[in-house]
């Protein structure tokens, strides 16, 4: 993306603009010496969680505000003073300027940033948030996404005290801690051989937790226990790692004592007949973790902080209830009444015009957070019976098994008997060749005193997507091309229509130009 970001700045003279897109807040979260990004975004501390969110809802309205100064200042380039904004130097802020419209869209993450942002920015004309949704723990714990799954489910229920047999037939003992994105194994033993039918005590010394579970005949063990540890900053200050930039490849960083980067942790197992097998508190080889080496013979302590809770446990899903609550600060299903049916008062009063696009059967924002944005936002009545259906709106997508977006599990199948997802909106007019079950489209519009805000839920798998995807012109009807113009043509109105026409499908709509009329 990168190289195709670089052509379009140099062909209009913007260059020096990727200076300021490149610019971020990036850091190092496992001392690899490699800045990681989004690390630190979906985390299990949900107060943190919070506030990256409502950071970036702050960011977009500074961002707002500096493209609406541009052309007011002064920018030094190459050591002269020309306006701001100007790159090319013909007199008119390349970007922004007094009085200009603003409009946002993103999607994921940028959709729920979004979500946030069109509640407390009164000055953008039209938002569309793609697969933006509400409900933050919601997402976090359903999610399958890389970095998601660990930052959030791992801290919830690491450290782990892991038993993995050998092909000699011993039984390797590790701990499996949570590192910025990465679940890491952290081996401090090996028995010679696996005490099957025995059990396993897992002790933390320094909390007073402690695990007991019986060993399989395998010797497979995984075992969580609450733990507190050193963060990655404070392992480089006790170890006396350079504080910034990347760490010494020559230099073993150590402490004097492990104690001081975690709870200490003993484990003692026994074999089917009672017998002791092994008492251990210490490492027995040298391992590293996060830039510091943890000794062979030195204490065996808690490699990352997590809160040990079994999974799919009661406690676990009491704590992801109350963390829902911590979050709703940042939570864009905190903001949704506010677009519409009760804008801040403070901000002007009025509704803001708002287009969601969930899309069916979406696992990675899951949908029914996606729909249950819509439903905050008071666009999926729950209360009225629509004709159509012959029940709520909301009711409906529950029935159509919308909501719940997992095909495999019926009762809908496509043209050729395969499981598919029900189609809503149907915005292909059943021209994509798919056979997908539908019923009257549903396409949601709402028009107010701003405008028309609504919901557009454009069908791009059968089996489910996230979001929609580049342009293919090869496919039967090419709903990633027709959802970006759909985007294009809100934004187009300034927040006045919807346009479902199929014409953008193809690029055939009159108020589209041509290709070779439109400027590289």
């Amino acid at each position: 993306l990168l190289p195709i970001v670089n052509l379009f700045l140099e062909n209009n003279k913007m260059t020096r603009f990727l200076d300021h897109l490149l610019d971020s807040r990036q850091r190092d979260v496992t001392n690899d010496g490699v800045a990681d990004s989004g690390a630190d975004q979906w985390i299990a501390d949900s107060f943190h969680t919070r506030d990256m969110v409502r950071q970036a809802a702050v960011d977009w309205m500074q961002l707002i505000k500096s493209f609406r100064a541009c052309g007011s200042g002064k920018m030094d380039k190459d050591g002269r003073n020309v306006m701001s904004c100007d790159w090319d130097e013909d007199g008119i802020p390349d970007i922004g300027g007094p009085g200009s419209d603003m409009f946002m869209v993103g999607g994921s993450l940028g959709g729920i940033n979004v979500a946030v942002t069109a509640a407390v920015e009164p000055s953008v004309v039209a938002s569309v948030p793609i697969v933006g949704a509400g409900g933050m723990m919601d997402i976090g714990i359903r999610s399958p996404l890389k970095g998601v799954v660990e930052a959030v489910i791992g801290r919830l229920i690491t450290p782990l005290i892991l038993g993995t047999p050998t092909e000699e037939g011993g039984l390797v003992l590790s701990q499996f801690v949570i590192s910025g994105r990465d679940g890491v194994d952290v081996p401090f033993a090996t028995l010679d051989s696996v005490p099957g039918g025995g059990e396993v005590l897992v002790e933390n010394l320094s909390n007073g937790e402690e695990r007991l579970f019986r060993i399989p005949e395998d010797g497979r063990l995984r075992v969580p226990i609450p733990g507190d540890a050193a963060d990655p900053f404070e392992k480089r200050v006790l170890s006396g790692m350079p504080l910034e930039g990347p760490p010494d490849e020559d230099e073993q960083y150590t402490v004097p004592d492990n104690r001081d980067l975690g709870d200490l942790l003993r484990v003692t197992i026994w074999d089917a007949d009672g017998g002791e097998v092994a008492f251990i508190d210490q490492f027995s080889e040298d391992v590293m973790l996060e830039g510091v080496t943890y000794t062979a013979g030195s204490p065996l302590v808690v490699g990352t902080e997590g809160l040990g809770h079994m999974r799919g446990s009661p406690s676990l899903r009491r704590l992801a209830s109350f963390t829902g609550m911590v979050i709703e600060g940042g939570d864009p299903i905190a903001y949704a009444s506010h677009y519409i049916n009760d804008p801040f008062e403070e901000l002007g009063g009025e509704p803001v015009n708002i287009l969601m696009m969930p899309t069916p059967g979406d696992v990675i924002v899951a949908v029914n957070a996606e729909i249950a944005l819509a439903r905050g936002a008071g666009l999926i009545d729950f209360e009225t019976i629509d004709e159509r259906y012959g029940m709520t709106v909301d009711q409906w997508l529950i029935e159509t098994e919308v909501v719940r977006g997992l095909e495999q599990f019926g009762p809908w199948t496509d043209v050729n008997g395969n499981p598919a997802l029900f189609d809503p909106d149907d915005l292909d007019d059943g021209l994509d060749g798919t056979g997908a079950p539908s019923d009257a489209p549903l396409r949601v519009t709402v028009e107010t005193s701003s405008g028309v805000s609504g919901m557009r839920i454009p069908y791009v798998s059968t089996t489910g997507s996230h979001g929609f995807a580049m342009p293919n012109p090869g496919l039967d009807f090419d709903i990633n091309t027709f959802a970006i113009h759909q985007v294009a043509r809100y934004f187009q109105t300034r927040g006045q229509i919807i346009s479902d026409e199929l014409c953008m499908a193809d690029h055939t709509c009159e108020w589209l130009p041509p290709f070779d009329e439109v400027t590289p």
